[in-house]
């Protein structure tokens, strides 16, 4: 038996008790992951059906190419096409290429299922084996914490491709060109990087060997201990704080005065926004994490699980759920071509 004390209240857990709440948390995280991942995986499945479908139809001259023969190409039956969808990623690739705002989605959707799979990992394997070796947190860490910066960065680029799209449209293809898409996921990756690549040399460089072969609760405080890293860390969430939101309050004030004397797609790119606000304050509970437990625990020091429980299913599983209900529902175009292929999923012969 454990007796815990909580404002004064004497509360008794025998063993049994804490192995189930442990139980129900992995059960909740693991459920949980799966299903979000599967939910984004079918935004990326119908995604590609989709615009592999609307390149090949449209385009009959690249859709040519990319069969073997034009004219069985155009006399083949409905199977060919879905051979054709399996075997020619090509015709994918180049409409791929061409949607500045599709390319953030998926690139969002993709991170997410990165991010949400790793933290998964770590906060079940923190139940099996509670410790790991400092290199093998190491490799689980760095890309956690890199996927977790890219989703408040993705979500500026977002909101700053509907400002352009709604307050700019007759510049908007100068500017969101693919090359610049491209370039702006790329400077979001350094960007996410150069923030926790720092630590790991700190952490080579300031640590005894006893500890970089030691076994730790694996996570970014316990890892990377220094008193330098965690400066920087405040530092560089102070700077993603102001810059993420300042973007996200330029575009939705712009888009706002827009929208007052503009037609239903003005009126619909400033409720995105305020959704982009909603999932990018519960992402960005992040930079705030460890002021907002340390103050939590004060209050109730007798609660450490529950509190880092709750926390990870706001700031990790909850901002990856909303994301396919914001940005792949709500598309009318996407939302058509979703349940075609669920239509087709549940009503297809075995």
């Amino acid at each position: 038996m454990m007796n815990l004390t909580s404002g004064g209240v004497n509360v008794s857990l025998s063993l049994q008790d804490v192995f189930a709440a442990a139980v129900g948390k992995n059960v909740t995280v693991v459920v949980l992951c799966i299903t979000i991942n599967y939910i984004n995986a079918t935004m990326v499945h119908t995604f590609n059906r989709h615009h592999v479908c609307v390149f090949c139809l449209l385009t009959l001259k690249v859709f040519c190419k990319c069969t073997r023969s034009t004219r069985s190409t155009r006399s083949a039956p409905h199977g060919s096409l879905s051979h054709l969808l399996r075997s020619n990623f090509c015709c994918f690739l180049q409409i791929f290429r061409t949607s500045p705002r599709f390319i953030l989605f998926i690139h969002l959707v993709i991170n997410d299922m990165i991010q949400l799979s790793i933290s998964s990992a770590l906060f079940v394997l923190s139940y099996i084996v509670r410790t790991l070796s400092v290199p093998v947190c190491c490799l689980f860490i760095v890309p956690a914490i890199s996927t977790t910066q890219n989703t408040p960065l993705n979500l500026s680029l977002m909101a700053a491709e509907c400002y352009l799209a709604v307050c700019l449209p007759l510049r908007y293809t100068y500017i969101c060109t693919v090359f610049r898409t491209r370039l702006s996921i790329a400077l979001m990756w350094t960007t996410s990087l150069l923030s926790v690549l720092p630590d790991v040399a700190i952490l080579v460089a300031t640590e005894p060997p006893d500890f970089r072969h030691s076994r730790i609760v694996c996570g970014r405080d316990s890892l990377f201990r220094s008193s330098d890293s965690k400066t920087k860390r405040d530092a560089s969430h102070i700077f993603f704080l102001v810059l993420v939101w300042s973007t996200l309050f330029y575009t939705y004030f712009r888009i706002l005065f827009v929208a007052k004397a503009a037609d239903s797609g003005a009126k619909k790119a400033r409720s995105t926004i305020l959704l982009h606000g909603f999932q990018m304050l519960l992402s960005m509970l992040i930079y705030v994490r460890p002021m907002v437990i340390e103050l939590v625990m004060k209050q109730f020091p007798a609660h450490l699980a529950s509190v880092n429980f709750s926390v990870f299913i706001i700031n990790q599983m909850l901002p990856r759920f909303i994301s396919p209900f914001i940005y792949g529902f709500r598309d009318k175009t996407f939302w058509k071509h979703l349940k075609k292929f669920l239509c087709a999923t549940f009503t297809d012969e075995p």
